[in-house]
C-alpha cells in the first residue's frame, strides 16, 4: 500500500499493521523522523520495521544515530536494493531500530 501523507499513514496504522514501512526524511507536513518518533511512541506500531530513504545520509547521520537507526538507503537507489532491504526487515534478518 502506498501512502504519501504522514498523517494518513498514522491513521492507517490504527486499522492495518504493516510488515514494513519505508519512509523518506522529507514528507509533507512532518518529517520522516517525526513520523518515526510517533510510530515508536505507540505500543501498536513501535515494533514495525522502518527503512529510511534519503538524499542526504551524511547530513542526517546524527539523527539516525540518535534514534538507533542503522539501515537506510541513499537516493538514487536501485529498486532491487529497496526490495532486498524490505524482505530482510520483514523476515527479521535485519535489526529493527
Amino acid at each position: 500500500m502506498l501512502i504519501t501523507d504522514p498523517t494518513k499513514a498514522l491513521e492507517t496504522t490504527k486499522h492495518i499493521a504493516p510488515d514494513v514501512m519505508v519512509l523518506d526524511i522529507r514528507l509533507p507536513g512532518m518529517s520522516g523522523f517525526e513520523l518515526y518518533d510517533r510510530l515508536r511512541s505507540d505500543a501498536r506500531t513501535q515494533k514495525i520495521p522502518v527503512l529510511f530513504e534519503t538524499a542526504n545520509g551524511a547530513e542526517n547521520a546524527a539523527e539516525f544515530r540518535k534514534r538507533g537507526i542503522a539501515t537506510y538507503v541513499e537516493k538514487p537507489f536501485d529498486l532491487w536494493e529497496i526490495v532486498g532491504y524490505v524482505k530482510r526487515l520483514a523476515t527479521g534478518a535485519l535489526p529493527v531500530a
